[in-house]
Protein backbone atom coordinates (compact mmCIF):
# COMPACT_ATOMS: atom_id res chain seq x y z
CA UNK A 1 0.00 0.00 0.00
CA UNK A 2 1.31 3.44 -0.91
CA UNK A 3 -0.14 6.75 0.28
CA UNK A 4 0.25 10.26 -1.05
CA UNK A 5 -1.73 13.36 -1.98
CA UNK A 6 -2.93 14.40 -5.43
CA UNK A 7 -3.88 17.85 -6.65
CA UNK A 8 -6.93 18.86 -8.67
CA UNK A 9 -5.20 17.71 -11.90
CA UNK A 10 -4.50 14.21 -10.42
CA UNK A 11 -0.77 14.99 -10.16
CA UNK A 12 0.81 13.13 -7.23
CA UNK A 13 2.58 15.47 -4.84
CA UNK A 14 6.14 14.71 -3.82
CA UNK A 15 7.07 14.71 -0.14
CA UNK A 16 8.52 18.21 -0.45
CA UNK A 17 5.39 19.51 -2.22
CA UNK A 18 3.17 17.97 0.47
CA UNK A 19 5.33 19.54 3.20
CA UNK A 20 5.02 22.92 1.44
CA UNK A 21 1.23 22.55 1.42
CA UNK A 22 1.23 21.81 5.16
CA UNK A 23 3.49 24.84 5.82
CA UNK A 24 1.22 27.03 3.71
CA UNK A 25 -1.87 25.74 5.52
CA UNK A 26 -0.28 26.62 8.87
CA UNK A 27 0.81 30.07 7.61
CA UNK A 28 1.15 33.20 9.73
CA UNK A 29 -1.67 34.71 11.78
CA UNK A 30 -2.56 37.08 8.94
CA UNK A 31 -3.03 34.13 6.59
CA UNK A 32 -6.51 33.03 5.54
CA UNK A 33 -5.56 29.58 6.85
CA UNK A 34 -4.06 30.42 10.22
CA UNK A 35 -3.08 27.77 12.73
CA UNK A 36 -6.60 27.59 14.19
CA UNK A 37 -8.09 26.64 10.80
CA UNK A 38 -8.11 22.97 9.95
CA UNK A 39 -5.56 21.77 7.39
CA UNK A 40 -8.27 19.63 5.80
CA UNK A 41 -10.33 22.67 4.83
CA UNK A 42 -7.21 24.12 3.15
CA UNK A 43 -6.73 20.90 1.18
CA UNK A 44 -10.37 20.83 0.11
CA UNK A 45 -10.28 24.48 -1.00
CA UNK A 46 -7.20 23.76 -3.14
CA UNK A 47 -8.48 20.49 -4.63
CA UNK A 48 -6.04 18.23 -2.79
CA UNK A 49 -7.10 14.63 -2.15
CA UNK A 50 -5.66 11.60 -0.42
CA UNK A 51 -4.50 8.85 -2.80
CA UNK A 52 -3.81 5.24 -1.81
CA UNK A 53 -2.57 2.42 -4.01
CA UNK A 54 -3.52 -1.09 -2.93
CA UNK A 55 -2.12 -4.35 -4.26
CA UNK A 56 -4.40 -7.37 -4.68
CA UNK A 57 -4.20 -10.26 -2.24
CA UNK A 58 -3.02 -12.49 -5.07
CA UNK A 59 0.33 -10.68 -5.16
CA UNK A 60 1.10 -11.32 -1.46
CA UNK A 61 3.33 -14.35 -2.03
CA UNK A 62 5.09 -12.65 -4.93
CA UNK A 63 6.07 -9.77 -2.66
CA UNK A 64 7.11 -12.22 0.06
CA UNK A 65 9.36 -14.07 -2.40
CA UNK A 66 10.94 -10.81 -3.62
CA UNK A 67 11.67 -9.69 -0.06
CA UNK A 68 13.00 -13.11 0.93
CA UNK A 69 15.34 -13.13 -2.09
CA UNK A 70 16.61 -9.67 -1.18
CA UNK A 71 17.26 -10.59 2.44
CA UNK A 72 18.95 -13.84 1.42
CA UNK A 73 21.22 -11.99 -1.02
CA UNK A 74 22.17 -9.45 1.66
CA UNK A 75 22.85 -12.24 4.16
CA UNK A 76 25.08 -14.03 1.64
CA UNK A 77 27.10 -10.85 0.98
CA UNK A 78 27.52 -10.21 4.72
CA UNK A 79 28.52 -13.83 5.35
CA UNK A 80 31.09 -13.71 2.55
CA UNK A 81 32.49 -10.44 3.92
CA UNK A 82 32.71 -11.93 7.41
CA UNK A 83 34.57 -15.02 6.13
CA UNK A 84 36.93 -12.84 4.11
CA UNK A 85 37.67 -10.60 7.13
CA UNK A 86 38.22 -13.55 9.49
CA UNK A 87 40.52 -15.40 7.07
CA UNK A 88 42.48 -12.23 6.41
CA UNK A 89 43.32 -11.64 10.07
Amino acid sequence: MRNSRVDAADHRLSDSEEAAVIRQAHGGADSLYSSDTRVESFKIDHGLRHWTEYHPDSSFWTFQAIEAAGFTAHAAVLLAAAFWLVRRS
